[in-house]
């Protein structure tokens, strides 16, 4: 049996988002997991939501609505996306490289799920459940691919990254709406589309390499295809956990759940898929054959006139 939702479930989630140390935010987003399927949140512990809250805002001088950078270590270091360079996966530095990109959005990732756990109340017992589900399952792809970095002799940090992921994170932390629409089925979405061709990359690779017969690099590269197939199945489901709470918000706002999609895209100037979408993982995610027809155009619809400006039809 679930637990009630109580504030312990975010104050703890609060805690893990605030967390700067990569392992021990992903073993406290492992640890929540756990203890909320396991009942053992109860308000009988002494950490509260608005403690936490509190002592964070006291300590940093700022108001909650200010409080939207997670905790983050030193390294990487973070920098435009055009200065982030290419990853070929055709050199062992490279494989790194591509590996230690996919840690950064995993990082980010458990972030993500954490902070639609404690900034946004008032949901349903379902909502928390799927999100502390969510942040388990980010973690555990980040300490995957930590273990295959770890393999290579490198660690999360040797390379520079960039934070747009995180920036439309800030950008709708003060609507569920908004941040339910854009970040799980916009951008967390492009995994989907990008990880079949980062593994097709990786497979021809393999073959140049397996002909060489350097088949040590083949395994290394095999292990990784794992990972990545584990985080492609998984990130399915978590893109279809936020489009379903972004039609379950739209029906409680009594917004048309199509037009509202496209109006936030265009109101948040968010990017517009880029083809060839992946048509099977993006249906298994609850994306309709019709938009995905949308999404193949060259150019974006229109939802509205007068940029900036969200205007939506009511069902």
């Amino acid at each position: 049996m679930m637990p009630q939702v109580d504030l312990e479930v975010r104050a703890l989630a609060l805690q893990a988002w605030l967390c700067a140390d990569p392992l021990e935010k992903a073993l406290a987003a492992r640890t929540l997991q756990n203890d909320w399927v396991q009942g053992r949140l109860s308000l009988s512990l002494s950490l509260t939501l608005s403690q936490t809250l509190g002592q964070t805002l006291a300590q940093q001088s700022l108001n909650a609505a200010d409080l939207v950078t997670p905790g983050r270590p030193v390294r990487p270091r973070l920098v435009a996306a055009g200065n982030v360079p290419n990853r070929p996966a055709n050199s062992a530095a490279g494989r790194m490289a591509l590996m230690h990109a996919i840690a950064h959005i995993e990082f980010n990732a458990i972030d993500l799920a954490l902070d639609a756990i404690w900034r946004f109340d008032g949901m349903p017992q379902a909502y928390y459940a799927d999100w502390v589900l969510v942040a388990d399952e980010e973690a555990q792809h980040f300490l995957l691919v930590c273990e295959w970095l770890a393999e290579q002799g490198a660690s999360y940090g040797d390379c520079d990254a960039h934070d747009g992921l995180w920036q439309m994170a800030a950008r709708t932390a003060h609507d569920p709406i908004a941040r339910m629409a854009l970040v799980p089925s916009v951008l967390e979405a492009r995994g989907l589309d990008a990880t079949p061709m980062i593994q097709e990359r990786l497979r021809r690779n393999a073959k140049d390499l397996r002909n060489a017969r350097d088949l040590s690099a083949v395994a290394t590269i095999e292990s990784a295809l794992t990972i990545l197939d584990r985080i492609l199945n998984d990130e399915i489901g978590h893109v279809r956990i936020g489009r379903q709470w972004f039609e379950w918000l739209c029906a409680q706002a009594g917004l048309a759940p199509e037009t509202t999609f496209d109006a936030l895209m265009e109101t948040f100037n968010a990017p517009w898929p880029k083809p060839p979408v992946n048509r099977t993982a993006r249906l298994a995610a609850g994306f309709t054959e019709a938009q995905l027809d949308r999404f193949s155009q060259a150019d974006r619809p229109s939802a509205h006139s007068g940029r900036g400006k969200l205007s939506v039809q009511p069902t």
